[in-house]
């Protein structure tokens, strides 16, 4: 089982914060929200998005807390490739 919590700050803070789990979306989190989910296996690869621009996969492990954070550059230039979201993972 692994907890997401979302702490995106301002960034899209009118917008809810998609969550995938192996590239299967598994919830919307508002800012401030935490939801735990089961995963598949000991381990899985994890993304946060607003739409359609989604973080870059890091892989969480059993146990794992992972926390969407927000980039406000990243919210102003995702065209130019910068992510308006990204992921810390927490022991």
């Amino acid at each position: 089982m692994i907890t997401v919590r979302r702490d995106t700050g301002i960034v899209g803070s009118a917008m809810k914060l998609d969550v995938y789990i192996n590239d299967i979306k598994v919830a919307r989190l508002g800012n401030g929200q935490m939801q735990t989910f089961e995963l598949p296996s000991d381990q899985a690869e994890l993304r946060v998005g607003f739409s359609y621009v989604k973080s870059n996969p890091v892989t969480i492990q059993d146990g794992q807390t992972a926390i969407a954070k927000g980039s406000i550059a990243g919210s102003f230039f995702w065209i130019f490739g910068l992510k308006s979201s990204y992921i810390v993972i927490e022991d």
